[in-house]
């Protein structure tokens, strides 16, 4: 990513991910200081990525749980990029969330909130 600042907002800070359909960057919101958000950025060209990009950004909007991270906008830059904001989850990295040993309680009860929201969705 060449911009540093998106919309004239969004202060791009450092990269926290990147993957083959998108990346992720912690940013301050220029409007609100001292707030930080989370940007990702669709990193796909053809139709149908682009239009699945923008249906999860309308799902993320309206969902409400503390497990989800909500988005705040969305938004297209002249190039044609697309961007959604979403908010942080202060803490570890996933990472280190994933070096985490479980036991069974634990892996039975988030397997059955996954099964739940994916059924809601």
């Amino acid at each position: 990513m060449a911009v540093e600042l998106l919309q004239g907002r969004y202060q791009i800070l450092k990269p926290i991910a990147r993957g083959g359909m998108g990346a992720i960057y912690l940013a301050e919101d220029q409007r609100l200081p001292g707030r930080l958000v989370a940007i990702k950025e669709n990193l796909e060209v053809n139709s149908e990525s682009r239009q699945q990009f923008e249906r999860e950004a309308i799902i993320l909007a309206r969902l409400r749980h503390p497990n989800l991270p909500q988005v705040t906008d969305f938004f297209v830059e002249a190039s044609g990029q697309r961007y959604a904001t979403r908010t942080t989850f202060p803490g570890k990295e996933i990472e280190s969330l994933w070096a985490r040993k479980f036991d069974i309680n634990t892996i039975a009860y988030d397997t059955e909130n996954f099964r739940t929201l994916v059924r809601w969705l």
